[in-house]
């Protein structure tokens, strides 16, 4: 590398290191090298594959939920229907109450 910008651009060593030191210092040092760069797309794959588990998890309790939900609102429904059903008996076993308003 250093002979082909030797040749091509007329510098030596020294101005090749000098250059690449120049840049060093404009990034503060954060050039990544090849194994530190796939490490941290390993860590960001790991991070997406969490999410994606924990997206799945969420999905599955909001499921449960809404499914619970629904079953509770049946009760809540029987409920109401035998309360009816109960004040339609007393009201039949004693006129006096289905007289009076509630």
């Amino acid at each position: 590398m250093v002979d082909v910008l030797k040749d091509r651009e007329g510098i030596d060593r020294t101005a090749v290191i000098n250059r690449a030191v120049r840049y060093w210092v404009e990034v503060d040092g954060k050039v990544l090298a090849d194994n530190e760069y796939q490490n941290s797309l390993k860590n960001l794959s790991q991070k997406l594959e969490n999410l994606e588990k924990s997206d799945e998890s969420l999905i599955k309790s909001n499921k449960e939920l809404a499914d619970e939900i629904r079953e509770l609102r049946g009760l809540l429904s029987e409920q109401q229907k035998t309360i009816s059903q109960l004040i339609e008996i007393i009201a039949k076993s004693n006129p006096e109450i289905a007289k009076k308003k509630v």
